[in-house]
């Protein structure tokens, strides 16, 4: 196997993060079942080193109803353009899954433990964040306006958004 492949493989079994791996249309790719406070999730680990690419999926165990897309698609769009640095909120219009996608592009170097923990805890960390506020959308009664005036509201008064442990430490990757 690969190098990415490989330090993808090392991180996941250095921590007993139990996965299976699927034979992907180009690769092999990694799926593994994470629960945190918000959500269980599928996360899916992907690597295409021949174009140094890294590729995570953290998918919401929610179908997102046809009559509430639009609504979702709103807050999506408006969470990727003025919130998310890192990665993005996507959603499949046939079916409404809805995933966060956290990719790398490290063509030409390699693939590090600590790069490995980033991606997983980054996509981890928005959809824990994040999924109360979709599901509300879906069947709170709350429109994509009114989670965002609670998000600005809420950031006004917390400056600090910062939720991600340092690599190596206790967290919610591990």
């Amino acid at each position: 196997m690969n190098q990415f492949y490989q330090a993808i493989q090392s991180h996941l079994d250095k921590f007993n993060i139990s996965y299976n791996v699927s034979e992907g249309k180009v690769s092999p790719y990694f799926e593994l079942d994470y629960s945190v406070n918000n959500l269980r999730m599928k996360i899916i680990l992907d690597q295409k080193e021949d174009t140094g690419q890294v590729f995570a999926y953290f998918i919401s165990p929610a179908l997102i109803p046809e009559e509430r897309r639009s609504e979702i698609l709103a807050l999506m769009n408006w969470l990727n353009w003025n919130w998310i640095m890192v990665g993005n909120f996507e959603m499949d219009p046939r079916d409404g899954e809805l995933r966060a996608r956290i990719s790398m592009d490290i063509e030409g170097s390699e693939l590090t433990d600590t790069m490995v923990y980033n991606i997983i805890a980054c996509g981890i960390h928005l959809m824990d964040k994040h999924f109360p506020n979709f599901m509300e959308v879906c069947y709170g009664h709350s429109s994509a306006d009114d989670i965002i005036k609670r998000i600005t509201s809420e950031k006004a008064i917390n400056q600090d958004d910062t939720e991600i442990a340092p690599a190596g430490s206790a967290s919610i990757v591990h």
